[in-house]
């Protein structure tokens, strides 16, 4: 495999617990997150003509979002929630340098399922987790301006794990 290293960031071992309820307990984050991923499905059916994820246009909500495109775009027909219970990852598989960085302050991610995730590491040496209480998900502030640090922490990671394959 060409792939070196991994950066995953707030990526949840439960799914399902998830995003079963986001559309009622988050709906403005559940719409934002939905039309985040919306634009780059919308720009590859029209760049390729493909029909591979489905009909989008009804698509409002993330369980939409499931249900119409992404089971579609894996040749599945069933219900969304063997769906998003087969969306786990055995973290001992693991085979390059990953950094798994989540936050107890999620949103989306219930605190369980972060103390879940935080302890990936001890399952395999290639994972280094980082766990904050800071930002929430996918943001991390520091500082008085509010700056995000994840892309220079992710840049350093990734330059760190490619010089240790050289």
């Amino acid at each position: 495999s060409k792939l070196r290293a991994v950066v995953a960031i707030d990526a949840g071992l439960c799914w399902n617990e998830c995003c079963e309820n986001v559309d009622e307990r988050l709906p403005v984050f559940s719409k934002m997150l939905t039309e985040a991923v919306l634009d780059p499905c919308r720009t590859y059916q029209s760049k390729y003509g493909s029909t591979k994820f489905g009909n989008m246009d009804r698509v409002l909500t993330s369980r939409d979002f499931f249900r119409d495109c992404m089971m579609p775009s894996r040749g599945e027909e069933m219900a969304v929630e063997p769906f998003l219970y087969g969306m786990t990852v055995d973290p001992a598989g693991v085979a390059v340098p990953c950094l798994e960085v989540l936050s107890y302050n999620d949103t989306l991610i219930p605190a369980n399922c972060v103390a879940d995730a935080s302890r990936m590491h001890t399952v395999n040496k290639n994972i280094i987790n980082v766990t904050t209480r800071g930002g929430t998900h996918g943001l991390r502030f520091s500082g008085w301006d509010g700056e995000c640090w994840l892309p220079s922490c992710t840049l350093d990671f990734l330059k760190a794990a490619y010089n240790l394959r050289q």
